[in-house]
């Protein structure tokens, strides 16, 4: 993976964002891969065409894994939240069977 096909398949703005993350690093970095997020890795997979996910299935993943990292607010407060990790589990579910 390259600089060039991150850019262009994750646009200037994310791209930049990971960029500014490798270089703040130093030696430490090793690569760019290094900076990516979830999101990033499903947009990216998509992209290959290696899985079928639409954005919002992106958005809702990206939502519960921060909910479950970043632990500042409740990760299930109402029926829409469960409703929303069930739909999470499912897609990941399918994900990784399509994956292998």
């Amino acid at each position: 993976m390259t600089p060039e096909s991150l850019r262009r398949d994750l646009g200037q703005v994310r791209f930049k964002e990971i960029e500014g993350a490798y270089k703040r690093t130093g030696q430490a970095a090793r690569s760019l891969v290094s900076y990516l997020n979830l999101s990033d890795m499903l947009r990216l997979a998509a992209k290959a065409g290696t899985i079928r996910v639409d954005d919002v299935v992106i958005a809702a993943v990206k939502k519960v894994r921060d909910g479950a990292a970043h632990v500042t607010e409740n990760l299930v407060s109402s029926y829409d939240d469960v409703s929303r990790l069930a739909d999470v589990k499912r897609e990941s579910l399918r994900l990784l069977g399509t994956s292998s």
